[in-house]
């Protein structure tokens, strides 16, 4: 079973905070399956711009020397 975690694959673009708040606003509503989801959905997307963010620093000290 293939779990989708990339936001862009699923048709929508959100932040870091839209999908924080959407956490938020499930578990205070008592939604424990789509605080998970969005929680993830925050996390993973935050570790991938890390990874850009540290890809961008290492070219950018490659080009310095």
């Amino acid at each position: 079973k293939h779990i989708v975690t990339s936001i862009e694959t699923l048709g929508r673009t959100h932040t870091i905070e839209d999908l924080l708040a959407k956490a938020r606003h499930s578990a205070n509503i008592g939604d424990g399956p789509h605080t998970v989801l969005y929680a993830h959905q925050a996390v993973c997307m935050a570790v991938a711009s890390l990874g850009d963010d540290i890809a961008a620093l290492r070219r950018d000290l490659t080009k310095r020397g």
